[in-house]
């Protein structure tokens, strides 16, 4: 229905502004309309809470724990702000001290043995 909705409104736009050219979209079904802000999850890391205040935490699935992983964290232009290695803790978990980095946007690259994860995070 909303990808109906949607071309509706596109073809209705071109007709308003008197277009010679309509562009039809094909849009994936379902339409993801809205974004999660509270967690970022793959299938084997949680990254919560986002946007963050002053702790991050990483959890990772029991299943697929790594033993250690490599952190780095990147600000909008792309300087390194944070790079660490850690051990991830019994409970599967890591959590991130992030209350000395000023507000805005940066990316978390987080290496494991098997896999690379990159999340973006907005520090308030």
């Amino acid at each position: 229905m909303k990808q109906r909705l949607f071309l509706f409104t596109l073809l209705f736009a071109a007709v308003v502004v008197k277009a010679q050219t309509v562009v039809v979209l094909e849009l994936p079904d379902p339409c993801p309309t809205q974004v999660e802000e509270n967690t970022m999850q793959n299938q084997d890391l949680t990254v919560a809470p986002n946007p963050v205040d002053d702790a991050l935490l990483l959890q990772f699935d029991e299943t697929e724990c790594p033993n250690a992983i490599d952190i780095t964290i990147s600000d909008a232009k792309g300087g390194v702000v944070l790079k660490e290695r850690r051990t991830v803790s019994s409970s599967s978990s890591v959590k991130l001290n992030l209350s000395h980095l000023p507000a805005g946007l940066y990316f978390l690259n987080v290496r494991t043995e098997k896999s690379t994860f990159v999340h973006k995070i907005i520090k308030k």
